[in-house]
């Protein structure tokens, strides 16, 4: 049974990411720091009789990142895909975002990217193949307002992604991104389920309609199969039309 290690798979897109992979019949490997939450994932995903297991780890501890690829690799004897999805936000603008805010949205978002992406290029160079694909945002390619930790951290995300698919392509691993746009996860699900401002974000919408985690988790799914052989660093948009737009 082929392995997919999805980080921040305890909710929203990383939950509807592990989902999917298990329903394709992969052991999921889920990464999340909120162990509770993980653990209702993981029992979710066993209730329907796949498999799945929880890794409990902060992804800007290197030390912490590499033992824990190593244990699942230990575990698993092969890694085929990696989602690397965690993230965290802080609202802000260059005048009001704090430095502390600022620099641990890049520890968790772009550091933490890059620390397990490493990780487990590793193990997939010993296996002479694999996919990653990393999980960024629309706002990392056409800005946003008050959020200028976050969406500096995606855009890093993104350049890395295209950066790290040159330096992995010789050794068969394949490297891709989605760019997210608006799709109700537990951060905004507040504001996009308000009558008053909900239904105005989802008429600003092409296809008219504010994303699912699911719409973004098919997708992903979609970069790791062989259907998606000959993509890597390639961005995909998956936003309803708003880049597009624009």
């Amino acid at each position: 049974m082929d392995t997919a290690i999805v980080t921040g798979g305890a909710h929203g897109i990383g939950r509807a990411t592990s989902m999917r992979f298990a329903r394709e019949g992969y052991h999921v490997a889920l990464v999340d720091i909120d162990g509770p939450s993980g653990a209702r994932v993981v029992g979710d995903i066993e209730s329907e009789g796949r498999q799945a297991s929880l890794w409990t780890v902060d992804l800007a501890d290197p030390v912490a990142v590499e033992d824990t690829v190593s244990r699942v690799v230990a575990a698993r004897k092969t890694i085929e895909v990696l989602v690397s999805n965690a993230a965290i936000i802080h609202r802000g603008t260059a005048r009001t975002l704090s430095v502390a805010q600022w620099e641990e949205q890049l520890r968790i978002n772009l550091t933490g990217s890059y620390l397990i992406t490493r990780a487990v290029s590793e193990a997939m160079i010993q296996n002479g193949a694999g996919s990653i694909v990393h999980v960024g945002s629309i706002t990392g390619i056409r800005g946003g307002t008050e959020r200028v930790g976050y969406i500096a951290s995606k855009a890093g995300v993104l350049a890395m992604s295209q950066s790290m698919a040159l330096d992995l392509a010789p050794y068969g691993i394949r490297v891709n991104a989605v760019a997210p746009g608006t799709v109700c996860t537990r951060l905004n699900r507040h504001i996009l389920e308000d009558p008053s401002a909900g239904p105005g974000i989802a008429k600003r919408i092409p296809l008219g309609r504010v994303g699912q985690p699911e719409d973004v988790a098919g997708v992903i799914y979609f970069l790791c199969t062989p259907d998606a052989g000959y993509m890597t660093g390639s961005i995909v948009t998956v936003d309803g039309g708003i880049t597009a737009s624009a």
